[in-house]
């Protein structure tokens, strides 16, 4: 969610609760809680303060409050505390992770978040964390939503492999040039939409594998390299453009039975 329109909540006269999952105000149109008697707004403890400031939202700073952490701690490499990570539970469901550098790679049980894992349904990477690393989120099958900073240039071999439920995941423009690893996004299958930044630059092999319901991908205008089955087995895409960018190409779309038209160079 990136926008919130104009009086799109107004009048809802029994609503009582609204929670925002992320850490960065949405754009928020003018009057969207319009004459509401009495509710709350919650959002993550760290950005209370982003949103009574930002424009419109500070309409409401008064309706604006927070939910403690169920469980939080260090996940850093190689220094633990230069990243940390906050779960909040109840109705967010969500894990945040925040802080300068790269997660650790852990296997799925050993990840400090492994005992929340079936209540996690959205992961927020902050904007300082540079490396989502090898098995960090690997199924994870409630997962639903993930939003990736502009910080992160490097995003490992399997991270988000086999999130069966994973269907929105949101990357945030950055400046430094971004690697996707093998199988990083594989079998994830209900992604639907796939919108790359400009400075992902390499697709590694099986980078998005197996998704099944993948319909739509733009491939942004900076990535130079597609390797062997990047996008193998997306048995719903039908279209396909290749950017200008692109130096080497490899059998990147392999058994994608629907595919009908590919444009080469834009």
């Amino acid at each position: 969610m990136t926008a919130i329109g104009e009086y799109a909540f107004g009048g809802v006269s029994n609503l009582t609760s609204v929670y925002v999952k992320a850490t960065t105000p949405p754009t928020l149109g003018d009057n969207a809680f319009f004459s509401l008697p009495s509710f709350n707004i919650v959002v993550p403890s760290g950005s209370v303060n982003d949103y009574k400031e930002a424009t419109n939202w500070s309409e409401y700073a008064a309706h604006i409050q927070t939910v403690s952490p169920t469980a939080s701690g260090y996940c850093g490499s190689p220094n633990q505390t230069d990243v940390s990570w906050t779960f909040y539970g109840d109705v967010m469901d969500m894990l945040v992770i925040s802080g300068t550098g790269a997660i650790a790679s852990y296997t799925p049980s050993e990840a400090p978040w492994y005992e929340h894992r079936e209540s996690i349904t959205s992961v927020e990477i902050g904007n300082g964390v540079t490396t989502i690393n090898n098995g960090d989120f690997t199924g994870l099958q409630q997962l639903e939503s993930i939003t990736i900073g502009p910080g992160v240039t490097s995003i490992v071999a399997g991270a988000f492999n086999g999130c069966s439920k994973l269907a929105s995941v949101n990357f945030i423009e950055g400046t430094s040039p971004m690697t996707i690893g093998p199988s990083a996004f594989s079998y994830c299958g209900k992604i639907a939409s796939i919108s790359l930044p400009n400075n992902v630059t390499t697709l590694h092999s099986m980078a998005f594998a197996y998704c099944t319901e993948l319909n739509f991908l733009n491939l942004g205008n900076g990535v130079t390299t597609i390797e062997n089955g990047a996008f193998g087995n997306c048995t719903s895409l039908t279209a396909v453009t290749i950017p200008n960018s692109v130096t080497t190409l490899d059998n990147a779309f392999q058994n994608c039975t629907k595919l009908v038209t590919v444009v080469i160079g834009h």
